[in-house]
């Protein structure tokens, strides 16, 4: 099965209400503050599923969404008006020009592919000189995913969807290697503002081309 197929019947227990598997829908005004409440920009928003990320930045922005889920496709173009497209990106040149966009949103999205750093990569060559690239990825070994190996119950992270795990140090130098001014916090997690590491449940980025 490739990953394509894999995805569509997983998010069969998704349906156009959200995501009701993350159920952390709010991390997209989260990254949409932390994103600087960007207006009269043209956005690009990888792997969006239902737009619980998505809604936060269409007002006043021109964006346009991949994803390779064909309902949810179809779903945003009809809900948001935002220009939608098909199309898997594991390896895969993304179907847009050198410095398209102003800003790059890939939100929960790199701990589910094989190819996440292209993908990465290919956030990069899309986005204007000076552009900026946010998201979001489960901090997999926060204190209480290791207390939870500890006890056989390794957490939420490392459900039959995700592939690959990513700490605050394996992020920072991976965004590091391809963007500069590159900012790192910690969503959720009551001790998040001590210790993103141990403490953040998720890590959201901000970056700059």
């Amino acid at each position: 099965m490739n990953l394509k197929n894999f995805y569509e019947n997983a998010h069969t227990r998704i349906n156009v209400e959200g995501n009701k598997h993350l159920k952390v829908s709010d991390r997209g005004a989260a990254l949409y503050a932390l994103a600087g409440n960007p207006s009269g920009l043209k956005i690009l928003d990888l792997g969006c599923q239902f737009g619980d990320v998505t809604k936060y930045f269409v007002k006043d922005n021109d964006v346009t969404i991949v994803d390779f889920n064909i309902h949810a496709v179809k779903y945003m173009e009809e809900t948001y008006g935002v220009k939608a497209i098909e199309a898997g990106f594991d390896g895969d040149p993304l179907p847009f020009p050198d410095e398209t966009f102003d800003m790059v949103i890939l939100s929960e999205v790199i701990e589910h592919l094989f190819y996440y750093e292209e993908i990465i990569k290919e956030s990069g060559r899309v986005l204007k000189r000076g552009g900026s690239f946010v998201g979001s990825t489960p901090n997999a070994f926060n204190l209480r995913a290791r207390m939870g190996f500890l006890l056989n119950r390794p957490g939420k992270a490392f459900n039959d969807e995700h592939i690959r795990f990513f700490n605050l140090q394996i992020l920072s130098r991976l965004l590091k290697k391809y963007f500069s001014d590159v900012k790192i916090s910690g969503f959720k997690g009551l001790f998040r503002n001590i210790n993103r590491n141990f403490f953040a449940h998720v890590f959201l980025w901000s970056c700059k081309k």
